[in-house]
C-alpha cells in the first residue's frame, strides 16, 4: 500500500479501485489560490495510482445533491457527486471534515461529497438514483463512508441540528456540551440503506479527522486553513 493513501480492503482489491488520501505527502491548500494546490494534489494522487492527471475527473463542490456523469477527466462543472462506467477513470471528491461516500458494483463507482447540507439535500439518495437509472441492483450496491469528522467533535447550532432525525443528533449537555452535536456518519448510513442498500454492505471508516491530527486535515480544527482529502472511486482496467 502507498504510503500516502489510506486505502479501505474491500476497494483495493478486484474490478474496483479506491480510497482516500491523507495528508501525509499532501500540501495544504494555499487560503489565497487554492487551486495551485490542488492541481499538485490531483498530480501526486496520479502518481501513486499509477495513473496520468488526465484520468481523474471532479467537480467543483458547492454543498448540494446534483451528480454528474463523467465519460473523461478534468472539472465536469459544479456537483457534489460523480460516477463513471469509463474503466480506467477516476472520479474524486474532496472534503476536510465532510463525509466521503463511495458508491459500487462492478460496473459503475461514484464518490459523493456528503457534509450536513449535502446530506440534508439529499446528494446520497440523488447517487444512488443515478447508478439505478444506469441498470445497478440498488440492493447488491456497496458503500463505503470514508474518514469525516465525528460525533464529539462536530457541534453545531439548534438550527442545523434540527434538520436531521432526532436519532442522529446528541442534545446539549450543559456545561460540557452547550451545543447540539450530529453525528454525520450514522446519518449517511441511514439514508444509504433507506435508499435500498443492503446494510451489511455500508462500511463506515472509524477515523475521526479532528482527532486523528497526524493523518488528517480537519477544517474545523484548523480553522479553515488546512488541506483537503481526495476521495477516488475507479474502475480497473
Amino acid at each position: 500500500m502507498n504510503p500516502v493513501l489510506h486505502l479501505d480492503a474491500r476497494l483495493a482489491t478486484g474490478p474496483v479501485r479506491g480510497g482516500i488520501s491523507t495528508r501525509l505527502g499532501f500540501p495544504y491548500n494555499d487560503a489565497k489560490d487554492p487551486e495551485p494546490t490542488r492541481v499538485e494534489a490531483r498530480q501526486i494522487l496520479a502518481t501513486a495510482l499509477g495513473t496520468e492527471p488526465a484520468r481523474l475527473a471532479w467537480c467543483h463542490q458547492v454543498h448540494g445533491a446534483r451528480v454528474r456523469a463523467a465519460t473523461k477527466g478534468g472539472l465536469q462543472g459544479d456537483g457534489d457527486a460523480l460516477f463513471t462506467t469509463a474503466r480506467g477513470l477516476y472520479v474524486l471528491i474532496s472534503v476536510a471534515d465532510c463525509c466521503p461516500v463511495l458508491v459500487w458494483n462492478r460496473d459503475v463507482v461514484a464518490a459523493a461529497h456528503a457534509g450536513w447540507r449535502g446530506m440534508v439535500g439529499g446528494v446520497l439518495e440523488a447517487t444512488v438514483r443515478s447508478l439505478s437509472d444506469q441498470g445497478a441492483n440498488v440492493e447488491k450496491l456497496n458503500a463505503w463512508i470514508g474518514p469525516s469528522i465525528g460525533v464529539d467533535r462536530f457541534e453545531v447550532g439548534p438550527e442545523v441540528a434540527e434538520q436531521f432525525d432526532p436519532r442522529f443528533v446528541r442534545q446539549p449537555r450543559p456545561p460540557q456540551q452547550p451545543k447540539p452535536h450530529v453525528d454525520l456518519k450514522l446519518a449517511a448510513r441511514s439514508r444509504l440503506a433507506d435508499t435500498g442498500l443492503d446494510p451489511a454492505r455500508i462500511a463506515a471508516s472509524d477515523h475521526c479527522t479532528f482527532e486523528h491530527h497526524g493523518l488528517y486535515w480537519s477544517y474545523r480544527r484548523d480553522g479553515g486553513i488546512c488541506g483537503r482529502h481526495i476521495a477516488y472511486a475507479g474502475l480497473v482496467p
